[in-house]
């Protein structure tokens, strides 16, 4: 090739070079050839997009009033110490004491009901909640088991009924020992894992979970998904019954678990004649914890009893204890014939003037198959007089009962309980012995003078304060058990 022609050939490939780079440079990015950087931090493992945990101890959410006058005061619900964490802020919240709280009551001094410390200052409990995702690791509650996770104790809390100025006041609920529960929420699992544990008090033994009081009696805390019913009589003037139950419960899902401990509660305070003084109902909310997968925590719990009716006639409060107490009343005349039991056996004492007769002891056979006060046999023991008349015929008795049943009284007659004698106390000092109305004979053991062992085989165990003090309404005795069944006591021996 001539020189002229390889310049010719070396400028064009410089031209064909040049033209295509510089379309490839203007029409599209694919020519770029520099090194382009980004960086970022990385953390490993897994980081969910929402959860929340809760926690309160102490709560009254609902107080419904029937008679009392117990409106204004402080505005419910009554909160407790309450601590709420969700991904919005991630890290531990923590929170302790709240109130105390007060109804108006009447002019300020009669009938108020009160939550506060067991010395009546600020909810003693302390709360947390943490949802502890997040980047900075953020802070989590003690101990915390898993980073979504709500923990409570309430330490020191009491509900009282102010009747007077503080004078009878009654607790209607108490925490002798504190009561904690908590839940844990583990959302880095494939499936979220959501645990709770049940409430239970720093006094609990092997096979239960403590308990609180009420009136100053104890009260089991159920086991989870349980409930304690309990009822105390009013027991004087100044004082108050109050009954109701105990709930435990637990809930465990894929998306929460939360754990609850709740009372709901009446007050009832009689006059001597029976006329309602104070009636209410009351929700506590002990303890209220819960975690889960959702974005905000669950609502608090509200609700409670509804308003209690009150009767058309109701009784006086020694009365409503005796109608509480054995359920099977037929025992009450279970004593022999020549007893007074019922008004309308009194006769029956005429039946022992005429010991020489042998029906006599037949009569009394037929009186033991009128144990209930409310059998119409019940009178045909007055036919004895009637063949007293006629000792020499054994067997005139038997044959005119029947007739003597056409003037039985109806069962109406059954003698109300307005009518139980009052109790007669013999002697000074503890008492030391008693008869209940139902006819036991009851004897105070000498090691442990507030157990008393009756002949009927039973036992009864009662408070110090019961027998230390007996307190009469009406003329009638009626001390409270233990176990909260009220004994009507016909009299009684001290020494």
């Amino acid at each position: 090739m001539t020189r002229p022609h390889s310049v010719a050939v070396v400028l064009l490939a410089v031209v064909v070079t040049l033209v295509g780079v510089t379309t490839r440079i203007h029409r599209t990015d694919a020519a770029w050839t520099d090194v382009d950087h980004l960086a970022a931090p990385v953390s490993s493992g897994y980081w969910p997009t929402s959860g929340n945990a809760r926690a309160e101890v102490g709560r009254v959410s609902s107080i419904n009033f029937t008679v009392g006058l117990l409106s204004g005061g402080n505005a419910l619900p009554w909160a407790g110490p309450t601590a709420v964490g969700t991904q919005a802020s991630p890290g531990a919240v923590t929170a302790s004491g709240a109130g105390p709280y007060v109804t108006g009551g009447i002019l300020s001094a009669v009938n108020q009901f009160t939550a506060g410390s067991a010395t009546g200052s600020s909810i003693g409990g302390s709360v947390c909640a943490s949802y502890s995702w997040g980047p900075s690791s953020p802070s989590q509650c003690v101990s915390a088991p898993q980073k979504v996770y709500a923990t409570g104790t309430l330490s020191s809390y009491r509900l009282n009924a102010n009747l007077l100025l503080g004078v009878g006041a009654v607790d209607a609920l108490t925490v002798p020992s504190p009561i904690s529960a908590a839940a844990a929420c583990n959302l880095s699992a494939p499936t979220a894992v959501n645990t709770a544990t049940r409430a239970a008090a720093a006094n609990a033994t092997t096979g239960n979970q403590g308990t609180v009081q009420v009136k100053g009696n104890a009260v089991s805390i159920p086991a989870a998904g349980g409930t304690t019913n309990f009822s105390f009589a009013q027991g004087g003037l100044l004082s108050a019954a109050v009954s109701g139950s105990l709930t435990s419960t637990v809930t465990q899902s894929v998306t929460s678990a939360r754990s609850t401990l709740v009372m709901d509660a009446r007050v009832l305070r009689l006059d001597i004649v029976g006329q309602v003084l104070l009636d209410f109902t009351f929700r506590a909310v002990l303890v209220d914890v819960s975690c889960g997968t959702a974005g905000s925590a669950p609502a608090p719990l509200s609700g409670g009893l509804a308003p209690a009716a009150r009767a058309a006639a109701p009784v006086p409060p020694e009365e409503a204890t005796v109608s509480t107490t054995p359920s099977d009343t037929s025992t009450t005349t279970t004593a022999p014939p020549t007893t007074t039991e019922s008004s309308t056996v009194t006769e029956s004492s005429t039946v022992t003037e005429s010991s020489t007769v042998t029906e006599s002891s037949t009569v009394t056979e037929s009186s033991t198959t009128t144990e209930s006060p409310t059998t119409t046999e019940v009178p045909t023991t007055t036919e004895v007089p009637t063949s007293s008349a006629a000792t020499t015929t054994s067997d005139v008795p038997i044959t005119t009962t029947t007739a003597v049943t056409t003037t039985t009284p109806p069962p109406t007659t059954t003698p109300p309980p307005t009518t139980t004698p009052a109790t007669v106390f013999d002697g000074d000092g503890p008492v030391r012995g008693i008869v209940t109305v139902d006819r036991r004979s009851c004897t105070a053991n000498v090691e442990l003078p507030t157990s008393f062992s009756c002949d009927d085989g039973s036992v009864l165990e009662f408070g110090a304060e019961e027998l230390a003090e007996p307190t009469i309404v009406g003329g009638l005795w009626v001390p409270t058990t233990i176990d909260g069944v009220s004994v009507p006591v016909a009299s009684a021996t001290r020494g």
